[in-house]
């Protein structure tokens, strides 16, 4: 019988690894003004979901019994985190919130923040562990902190992400200058290395745009 399923038999499951419906309530950082937010898992859902196809060989097995009695809930405070939407900062100039990336920049594209934490989740979590016959306490508990770790880590990453270039509100008062061309959507991005995005148009041009049509 393996290691899992001897487990299964012995405990109840202590981990809860999915989005409950009233995940949201738990959430008390972060941006949480509404319409224009959303609640961000830190260690996020995908990441989690995807995490047996990230073990080492022999390992998946071990680490899911650990998992099953693993006291670690990812709607827990500690790993939410409230973020404003791109038309939030459409609709306050910029001005509000101060300095905190957008939930829809960056979270899933390639080599972004969904990425970032599979890569973390990989080699300091999920494979920091050894294959045994049995689940040992330390084991357990090494997994709890390492979990806990990881979302304390990359709160901290978000946090300084939104200051980046001078921070949100500089960024984007001056999004259409030549100057900030490379540069005005960082603090925007949710990844290490963001995305190269559009402004739009400035008021300047859709002028010269209507003087044409005229």
């Amino acid at each position: 019988m393996s290691v899992l399923k001897h487990i299964k038999k012995e405990k109840k499951r202590e981990s809860t690894l999915h989005k409950t419906s009233n995940y949201a309530k738990n959430c008390n950082t972060g941006f949480r003004t509404k319409p224009y937010c959303e609640i961000h898992h830190i260690v996020c859902l995908q990441s989690v979901a995807a995490r047996v196809e990230q073990y080492n060989p022999g390992l998946k097995d071990y680490v899911e019994a650990c998992l099953w009695v693993t006291p670690w809930d990812i709607n827990d405070s500690n790993n939410l985190m409230g973020l404003p939407l791109n038309f939030q900062y459409r609709m306050s100039d910029g001005t509000a919130p101060k300095n905190m990336p957008s939930h829809q920049v960056d979270h899933n594209t390639r080599g972004g923040y969904r990425e970032e934490v599979s890569d973390y989740l990989k080699e300091n979590v999920w494979n920091a562990l050894t294959a045994k016959k049995k689940v040992h306490d330390v084991d357990v508990k090494r997994l709890k902190d390492e979990l806990d770790k990881a979302s304390t880590t990359f709160r901290g990453r978000i946090k300084v992400r939104g200051t980046r270039q001078g921070g949100t509100k500089k960024c984007w008062q001056k999004r259409f200058d030549k100057a900030y061309k490379a540069l005005w959507y960082h603090p925007f991005s949710m990844a290490l290395r963001p995305n190269p995005r559009h402004p739009g148009l400035s008021l300047k041009t859709l002028v010269k745009i209507f003087k044409k049509l005229n």
